[in-house]
């Protein structure tokens, strides 16, 4: 009976060790993702000249005389006005 009691007890022991290595690791990881993506710089947004909704400038449709919109529907209505 009592080197069962001592067994369970050495079991458990053992299991929360584990549990709390493994925690601590996730945590670390979790900080780590969290720093490395606040220290990203993020890319400059420009409004569209028709609705003037803001688009990072990789996403923009530039016309001949330079005017930027957010899709090609933008630009197509933009020139028929």
């Amino acid at each position: 009976m009592i080197v069962r009691l001592i067994l369970f007890l050495l079991i458990f022991f053992i299991g929360w060790t584990i549990y709390r290595q493994i925690n601590r690791y996730l945590n670390q990881q979790k900080v780590k993702n969290a720093k490395s993506s606040q220290s990203k710089p993020g890319e400059n947004m420009t409004p569209c000249a028709k609705c003037g909704i803001y688009v990072p400038e990789s996403d923009l449709i530039k016309d001949a005389k330079g005017n930027l919109f957010c899709s090609q529907e933008h630009l197509s209505q933009f020139k028929k006005d």
